[in-house]
């Protein structure tokens, strides 16, 4: 069965107006064309009221189209007005799926996390994005010409490969690009991070203009336009993994961590500017067992009050 006969069957079925045998025609054309089915249905609902039983308002259709046409035919015209009009409606129902249909392929899809909570998205091309809290991205609900997407916040990506159309994420003025990978991208503001756990990656900031290229286990920070390369650090994947993972640490590093993990501010009295070293690993723990343990390696003690935690009384090695 050709396009036209598949349009106008389809016209007369959202019109109620197929036989048995049309019905189990479409049935078998709707097994092979799931999607572009749905996708039509949904479009219509979407936009049009629905004031009956039936999916499309077709009679009111044929008003307007009747309208148009005038009624000064004669007796025998006006027969075959109403079998023009007829088709007139069905490629008129056709015309506006096939618009909406287009607009709807091409729209673009935006989601969102609050704070503490992380969402996982697939995309139309099989790659997954795990989103953190406070974060936002959005893509096209279908990918043609190009795969790009916008991220704020941060987010890990496990991207299909397709040699011919290159992944990108664009974070304000920061672009990654990708053929197919695994990496991290983090833009809260301050300063962004990228880190590639598999692949390779490349990293540009658009406004100065430097770049870089990363591969697997390679991260680096942007702040004011500059790439500086720093060492992998597996607990950038914390928040994903639920794994906080120390070895020989610096303390201050420790804490930064934490505050990135926990969403919490620490602050440090005494004035604390030794070099204590934290090996340890810690799995889903809460924030207060976390400082628990510290507390015994380093002697500090800590009080938290809500989003804050204090600590003072740090020692490098306890007594």
């Amino acid at each position: 069965m050709d396009t036209e006969q598949i349009n106008i069957l389809l016209a007369r079925h959202f019109a109620n107006e197929t036989t048995e045998e049309q019905e189990l025609v479409l049935e078998k054309w709707i097994v092979d064309h799931r999607e572009e089915y749905v996708a039509l249905k949904i479009l219509w609902a979407d936009t049009h009221e629905i004031t009956s039983p039936q999916l499309f308002p077709v009679d009111k259709a044929w008003e307007k189209t009747e309208q148009q046409i005038g009624s000064a035919l004669t007796e025998k015209g006006n027969v075959r007005k109403k079998q023009s009009n007829y088709w007139i409606a069905a490629a008129s129902i056709v015309l506006i799926m096939v618009s909406g249909l287009l607009y709807y392929f091409n729209s673009s899809v935006t989601v969102n996390t609050l704070a503490n909570e992380i969402k996982k998205v697939s995309l139309h091309d099989g790659s997954i994005v795990t989103l953190n809290g406070n974060s936002e991205i959005t893509y096209p609900r279908y990918f043609s010409s190009n795969r790009e997407i916008e991220l704020a916040g941060e987010a890990y990506f496990e991207v299909k490969h397709d040699a011919g159309k290159p992944f990108k994420v664009k974070s304000n003025q920061l672009l990654v690009q990708v053929l197919g990978t695994t990496f991290l991208v983090k833009n809260y503001g301050k300063a962004q991070h990228v880190y590639v756990n598999s692949g390779k990656v490349s990293v540009k900031d658009e406004q100065s203009g430097q770049s870089a290229i990363l591969s697997a286990n390679q991260a680096v920070s942007i702040s004011n336009g500059t790439i500086l390369k720093e060492s992998a650090n597996e607990n950038y994947l914390a928040w994903k993994s639920g794994k906080l993972n120390f070895k020989d640490v610096p303390l201050q590093k420790v804490f930064t961590t934490l505050e990135d993990y926990y969403h919490v501010s620490i602050v440090v009295e005494d004035g604390y500017k030794g070099s204590c070293l934290l090996t340890s690993q810690f799995d889903r723990q809460p924030l207060n067992k976390v400082l628990e343990e510290m507390s015994r390696i380093f002697g500090f003690t800590y009080q938290l009050s809500g989003t804050k935690v204090t600590v003072s009384g740090v020692i490098c090695e306890k007594k």
